[in-house]
């Protein structure tokens, strides 16, 4: 697949995509996640990283969660946030920088639970902070915890030791965690 998408999906070469709203955001590298009417958002601002949702229609902030102290950009980049939220049963999951996974309640996002990788769960922060994105497969929540890289000689040790340990790593924290 070419990851184009056909001209008449669209309405053909007459249809025009305009600019519904817009709103300025801190920064931060998280991708949006959209669903049910909210577009989910996370970002830095002021000396916080937060998660907030937005009203698809109109633009308007619905809430906003508090998911810890900004995390500093290092080596240049920018400050803020770096995985992306994600909206399934119900609840929003995410991923702070600092180690922070949490769900929020979708419509109200109120903190539903929360845990942290360095502090409850003996997981290294990475030195640009955790950047993977939680999925869901069958109910369970997944979060690949990432090794320091610095730690291998050469590119292919990383890539083969990351290979083979995946599923040993996700087993383990399924397991530490719980549903």
């Amino acid at each position: 697949h070419t990851g184009a998408v056909p001209n008449e999906l669209f309405g053909g070469d007459t249809a025009k995509l305009t600019v519904g709203w817009r709103t300025a955001l801190g920064p931060g590298y998280s991708a949006l996640a959209v669903g049910d009417g909210k577009v989910i958002a996370m970002f830095a601002e002021g000396d916080g990283d937060f998660v907030a949702a937005f009203d698809t229609d109109s633009g308007e902030e619905v809430w906003r969660y508090r998911i810890a102290d900004t995390n500093p950009g290092h080596d240049g980049s920018h400050d803020g946030p770096i995985s992306t939220p994600l909206i399934a049963d119900g609840l929003v999951f995410g991923l702070g920088a600092w180690g922070h996974l949490f769900a929020v309640d979708f419509k109200t996002g109120k903190e539903t639970w929360k845990t942290h990788l360095v502090d409850d769960n003996e997981i290294a922060k990475p030195w640009y902070g955790f950047t993977t994105s939680p999925l869901m497969a069958d109910g369970v929540l997944i979060v690949d915890r990432v090794v320091d890289t610095s730690t291998f000689a050469e590119w292919a040790e990383y890539e083969a030791h990351h290979r083979d340990a995946f599923v040993d790593r996700i087993t383990a924290f399924v397991d530490r965690v719980g549903s």
